[in-house]
């Protein structure tokens, strides 16, 4: 049907063809009928390939420019561009490079101008998006210099090639020249909207204003991206004067400019400014949608909201998956990065590192797709320069038998010989690169299995190892629990890993109960031993019967020594007596625990901030005291509860873990505990842990 399709809109263009050059007439008549008939080629060619590009029929473009070509509807430039265009559009952009650059080569001369200026404002903003500024001032110069020598400087090509020019500039640090370029483009784009006062010229004007504000937000030239996002509002308020205008583009131009503003303004350190900027945002639609939320990131992070920003990008995966974006370099550089900028200034070091891990996966699987991608293209490139070179060779050959018969036939034999002989020498340097690329491989192979072998039974000492490294450190960590009048203590460390970085531990002293729970930087072996230090650590200053303060300072003092991979533990440290209640305890950094409240039942225990033990040396940490927690359960846990996240990225939360608490509290240590895990593996739907998961239940009667 495609080809039908085609065929058909060849022969409608044939015939319109046939029609104008049927018109008779005398010779002025004749001139003027030339011009029309090249305007009517002009408009139905510009309609055809239209109508194929608003279908996506892109390979079908590439069949259209070849028929028209040769039919001599289009000259080689006109082809030469629409083969660039379908190129592009397919993802092909060295091909597209290689089409346009043709182009540009045959110059603007022989009524090919508008193919010229068209096609080096395409070329040059494939360029400029792929981020080669140097590739894009060699592509805009020469043609905004043809432009300015012919006069012609208020056309829209001369303002998109400017705005590339500008781009340029400003991405190779060279602000001064890209201003003037914005500005001249801008004002380029003015004088067309007020000779031509619709709707679409005004447009094309405001478009210019917000991408050059944008262009400033993303160098970080917040002055100059204000400047320019005044101006695109000034445009806005025009536009919505006019008759015509869409309602629908106003309201989604006007949030853009609110969170642009907000930007600039934060950047600036202008905050109150900003923060309404931003909250006009979030009161448009726009704002609260999907790419809403993902646009607020870059304020938001501007401003040190990195816990928003984080929140913001919670359903990135889902969205890029709807919008069917597929994770190019430069996407994973737009999207991605700033997730994993978001998540590790929010603290949420596994979240983090769990981007992380999926950007370098992307990027090696990406590394190799554009390497296939670019040897396909290289291969097309070549086939094609091989064909016009035998095109070039059978042209020159026909011209020549013109003037001579005989000659013509004894080039043609040579030429004959020089290909055969030629083929053959191609074919047996071929046939002998093949054999050592085959040999090769097959080195690369057995050395690939012998490897491989190597590695699975390294990987299978490993596994044992870590499997007699887990039952090690599980056996460090106390499994049976004192049998003690009112009291009621129970704990379940759970790793991520074969072995993990948490830690619990107790040690009963008469009525005295020492406690802690921890939580080591990291997972898996260093956290395994940093964690062994730890246990060893409080277990011989519990003995000693020292303060839970005086605990943390040792321990801080002794691991901070020696300590050049820079790891550090959060820990809760109690010392509570049984026969009174009264709990002595220090907040290293560690998450707050819940603690029954008669009101509510439970809540975050409020707590003096201390840092983590193991980061600064000389530190002294303070304690704090509670007069009585009898029959006030206490709840400690690791952050390994409620930021645990299922496979959308969504968080257990704190919500979630004080209501089952406050539902459960009573039920005894052993059954809070169970239920508290059983409603993380509910809440995680199959998704791997992503960090270790330890909970401490203690109740004193």
């Amino acid at each position: 049907m495609k080809k039908q399709a085609i065929h058909f809109a060849i022969l409608s263009f044939s015939v319109l063809l046939g029609l104008a050059a049927c018109q008779g007439g005398d010779s002025h008549d004749k001139g003027e009928l030339n011009a029309t008939h090249k305007q009517l080629v002009d408009d139905v060619t510009d309609m055809l390939f239209n109508s194929l590009i608003s279908t996506g029929n892109y390979e079908q473009i590439l069949v259209m420019a070849d028929s028209l070509e040769n039919e001599g509807k289009l000259n080689e430039a006109e082809a030469n561009r629409w083969r660039g265009d379908a190129h592009a559009r397919m993802g092909h952009h060295r091909t597209a490079e290689f089409y346009w650059n043709k182009v540009i080569a045959g110059g603007c001369d022989g009524g090919n101008y508008d193919e010229y200026v068209n096609t080096a404002a395409s070329l040059s903003n494939l360029l400029v998006n792929k981020g080669d500024y140097e590739g894009g001032l060699r592509a805009t110069l020469p043609a905004i210099q043809e432009i300015e020598a012919r006069g012609d400087t208020v056309s829209v090509g001369y303002a998109i090639l400017l705005e590339s020019l500008g781009r340029c500039q400003l991405n190779l640090g060279r602000t001064d020249e890209a201003s003037k370029s914005y500005d001249k483009a801008y004002a380029c784009y003015l004088q067309n909207a007020k000779s031509t006062p619709n709707s679409d010229a005004l447009r094309h004007a405001l478009i210019d204003a917000h991408n050059t504000s944008l262009s400033y937000l993303t160098t970080h030239y917040y002055a100059e991206a204000l400047i320019w996002t005044t101006r695109a509002d000034t445009l806005v308020e025009r536009l919505s004067y006019l008759p015509g205008a869409s309602t629908q583009f106003i309201e989604l131009v006007r949030a853009r400019l609110h969170i642009q503003r907000a930007t600039a303004l934060q950047g600036l350190g202008r905050q109150a400014e900003a923060k309404a900027a931003y909250e006009a945002y979030q009161a448009s639609s726009y704002g609260k949608s999907d790419q809403g939320r993902i646009d607020a990131t870059r304020y938001l992070q501007v401003a040190g909201r990195y816990q928003e920003a984080a929140d913001n990008f919670r359903d990135l995966d889902r969205i890029l998956n709807e919008w069917e974006i597929d994770l190019t370099p430069k996407n994973i550089a737009s999207y991605l990065f700033p997730k994993y900028r978001a998540n590790a200034l929010a603290g949420r070091k596994d979240s983090a590192i769990a981007i992380g891990l999926n950007i370098l996966n992307l990027m090696d699987s990406t590394i190799v797709e554009l390497q296939n991608n670019d040897a396909a293209e290289l291969a097309t490139i070549y086939e094609t320069q091989q064909k016009e070179t035998v095109i070039a060779q059978q042209q020159a050959r026909i011209a020549e038998q013109e003037a001579s018969q005989s000659r013509i036939l004894l080039i043609g034999t040579a030429a004959a010989l020089l290909l055969i002989v030629g083929f053959f020498v191609t074919y047996l340097l071929y046939r002998q690169r093949a054999q050592r690329a085959l040999a090769t491989t097959n080195e690369q192979l057995q050395k690939a299995y012998d490897q491989l072998k190597a590695a699975t039974e390294a990987k299978e000492l490993l596994e044992d190892e870590l499997h007699i490294a887990r039952n090690i450190q599980m056996s460090m960590l106390p499994s049976h629990f004192p049998d003690h009048e009112g009291l009621d203590i129970f704990a379940l460390m759970t790793p991520a890993k074969d072995v993990g970085g948490d830690l619990y531990d107790f040690l009963l002293s008469g009525s005295q109960l020492y406690f802690c729970i921890g939580d080591v930087s990291g997972k898996g072996v260093p956290a395994s031993l940093f964690m062994a230090q730890a246990v060893r650590l409080f277990r011989t200053l519990a003995t000693q019967q020292m303060m839970p303060s005086d605990i943390a300072t040792k321990m801080n003092n002794a691991l901070v020594q020696n300590n050049e991979q820079g790891m550090f533990i959060t820990m809760f440290i109690g010392l509570v007596d049984l026969t009174t209640g009264h709990l002595d305890f220090c907040n290293a950094g560690h998450n707050p625990p819940v603690l029954f409240e008669q009101v509510w039942k439970g809540s975050f225990l409020q707590m003096e901030s201390n840092a983590p033990i193991g980061l600064w040396p000389e530190l002294k940490f303070v304690g704090e005291e509670i007069d009585n927690i009898k029959d006030r359960p206490l709840f400690l846990y690791t952050d390994g509860l409620n930021e645990a996240e299922n496979k959308y990225e969504e968080q257990f939360g704190d919500e979630q873990l004080i209501n089952i608490f406050r539902k459960e509290y009573a039920s005894g240590s052993h059954q809070l505990i169970e239920h508290m895990q059983a409603a993380v593996e509910k809440h995680r739907d199959g998704a791997e842990p992503s960090d270790d998961l330890t909970m401490m239940y203690i109740h004193i009667r």
